[in-house]
């Protein structure tokens, strides 16, 4: 029997966003304010009113998002944003990158490859002609958004992701400019196909990646390779497609580009399944001082059932490419690049990240770098508020960075 109404449809999602918006500003923001005002009633006693207001805040508007599937940047994969200020270009999908499981993966969800958006921005102060070639000195941002692969966009203009890219360019010397690829987002609909599952993502940051090594030409080694979040998941499959693709090359078949130079991973989703959900662990623990509500957070969530689509949910619980800290496979780094990971201590995330932590550090050695900041939060560095961590953060990147 259909349900009388669904929140993520009209006129119900904007009537319960209303609802929502005149309780925060009649009872929600008064008590949290006076609940707040002890240090010892805050998430973190480290806190700031300011910040556990807007932590409190931000989380409050991700579970409207997350009840209501008004997710912003859904369906900017398919138009392309141009005019003044703006460097966008289409990027043609690598249909010879599409082979062994991931043409597999792609035969059993039906994914194809597509044409989508890309977007470059600059340091502050510059103007690069795009498709310039790579000066002494300057690497590539290759920047992947995050969002649980449900939301955001590699738009100049997309808040928090953009914001991220803008701290790298103006905090690292070494980056002139990055290039952002619009890839495309998962949803689910009862009684429709899954649109968008994996490997439509894997498949549109590979386009990106083959843009600027082969169409543009920049070495792969001056390419930084950096995504926040589910961006982080999607960065670590991309590289492990490399790996694997250069270690077992096919007869006939085009090269496959080289690995980038090093790899950026910002709170990352390393975990797609339950093998991190247990009892007093972070994803419990830490609920009440993330940004990231449980609702979202959890493997059961809309998010993962729409990215997994067609794809058995036990799949999750053993792919490299999905769940690479997952604890029910062993999961090898050997062959990736020098590696850079951030994470907050008040994270839901924070148990997964320790566990890819440690899987990479016995593989990369000296090559791994994790920055733990003990009371930040999920992609704190894309955050005004997050201070003095996002700073401190940023300026050991940068160093790593420069080497």
């Amino acid at each position: 029997m259909k349900p009388l109404f669904r929140l993520y449809e009209q006129p119900w999602a904007g009537l319960y966003v209303l609802s929502e918006l005149l309780l925060a500003i009649s009872l929600g923001f008064p008590t949290l304010i006076l609940s707040s005002l002890p240090r010892s009633h805050r998430p973190r006693s480290s806190w700031s009113i300011k910040r556990t207001i807007m932590v409190a805040t931000i989380r409050q508007l991700l579970r409207v998002f997350a009840k209501t599937r008004l997710f912003p940047g859904r369906h900017e994969f398919a138009v392309l944003l141009e005019g003044p200020g703006f460097k966008s270009l289409w990027v043609e999908p690598a249909h010879h990158l599409v082979r062994g499981q991931l043409k597999t993966w792609t035969s059993f969800t039906g994914v194809k490859p597509a044409r989508i958006p890309g977007y470059w921005l600059d340091k502050p102060g510059l103007n690069i002609p795009v498709g310039q070639p790579i000066q002494p000195g300057e690497k590539i941002l290759y920047r992947i958004h995050g969002g649980g692969y449900v939301a955001s966009s590699a738009r100049p203009n997309s808040p928090v992701a953009s914001d991220i890219t803008k701290e790298l360019l103006r905090t690292c010397p070494q980056f002139c400019r990055a290039f952002s690829i619009e890839y495309r987002l998962s949803q689910l609909e009862p009684g429709k196909p899954p649109v968008n599952p994996f490997p439509a993502a894997l498949l549109d940051i590979l386009a990106g990646y083959t843009y600027l090594t082969d169409t543009l030409g920049i070495p792969a080694e001056d390419i930084c390779v950096c995504g926040d979040s589910s961006g982080g998941n999607a960065a670590l499959a991309l590289v492990r497609y490399l790996v694997e693709a250069r270690l077992h090359p096919q007869e006939g078949q085009e090269r496959v580009p080289a690995m980038p130079g090093s790899l950026i991973l910002m709170s990352p989703l390393a975990d797609l399944g339950t093998s991190h959900e247990t009892p007093g662990s972070s994803i419990y623990t830490n609920s009440s001082s993330d940004i990231v509500p449980l609702e979202i957070a959890l493997a059961s969530t809309y998010r993962q059932q729409a990215f997994l689509g067609s794809l058995d949910p036990e799949e999750a619980l053993v792919n490299p490419y999905l769940s690479p800290a997952s604890k029910h496979s062993t999961v090898s780094f050997k062959g990736f690049p020098s590696t850079f990971i951030s994470a907050g201590g008040a994270e839901v995330l924070l148990d997964q990240m320790r566990t890819l932590k440690e899987r990479m550090e016995a593989d990369l050695g000296d090559g791994l770098v994790y920055d733990e900041r003990p009371d930040a939060v999920h992609i704190f560095m894309g955050l005004a508020f997050c201070e003095p961590e996002k700073s401190q953060a940023l300026k050991r990147l940068a160093d790593w960075i420069a080497g």
